[in-house]
Formats: structure tokens, C-alpha cells, sequence
């Protein structure tokens, strides 16, 4: 197993030297946008899951613990910035679009069944 790892990091680690000095301000500013959004729905997650609401992302379950919450967001977003990272120039906008729009429907899908905000 752990030689896996190790392949997987040598071939991310090679990626990363083809594409990231591609990295544009427009890449920044998406990221940022798709991170605001991801860190609003994990605070209406947490929110959720002590208020009775029932969760629709599979990855969570239906009624996740906070740690389970902290993780997988957590993981989530260093792992939408690492593959916008690696993506070549000409896809990472259509990625990072196609973040920003599902964390945008979430948050405010959220918000109109009253999910709030907490930490």
C-alpha cells in the first residue's frame, strides 16, 4: 500500500511541475470564490447535522458526525485545489466553474430550507 502512495505522489508531483506555473489570477480569484462557497456549506453542514436536518450528500450519510464533516470538507477542499492545480490552463476554468456552481446551488438550496450558519 504504501508504494502506491508513493507513485501516486511522484506522478502528482509531476503534474504539478507541467501545469502549475500556469497559475493565473483568474485561477486564484475562482478558487477563492469556490472556497468561500465549500467553507459556507460545511459551516451549514455542521449546522444540520445538530438541528435535525437530514443529509443528502452520500459521501457524508444521512446524519453525519461533525468529525465525519470536518473531514471530508477538509479533504474536499485541499482536494478541488490540488486538481485545479494540476488540471492543464485550457480546463481549469471549466473545473473551477463547475465547482463554484454546485457549492452555489448547495449553499443556497441550503439556505432556503433554512439551514444556518455554524461553527
Amino acid at each position: 500500500m504504501r508504494h502506491r502512495w508513493s507513485m501516486f505522489l511522484m506522478l502528482t508531483f509531476l503534474m504539478v511541475q507541467v501545469h502549475a506555473s500556469d497559475w493565473t489570477t483568474g485561477d486564484a480569484v475562482r478558487q477563492g470564490i469556490f472556497t468561500a462557497l465549500d467553507v459556507m456549506d460545511w459551516a451549514q453542514t455542521r449546522y444540520g447535522s445538530t438541528h435535525g436536518f437530514t443529509e443528502s450528500n452520500p459521501i457524508l450519510g444521512s446524519h453525519p458526525s461533525l468529525g465525519r464533516i470536518n473531514t471530508v470538507f477538509a479533504v474536499g477542499l485541499v482536494g478541488n485545489a490540488a486538481i485545479s492545480w494540476v488540471l492543464p490552463k485550457e480546463y481549469r476554468p471549466y473545473f473551477q466553474y463547475g465547482s463554484i456552481a454546485l457549492e452555489a446551488y448547495c449553499v443556497g438550496h441550503n439556505a432556503r430550507i433554512g439551514v444556518k450558519f455554524q461553527w
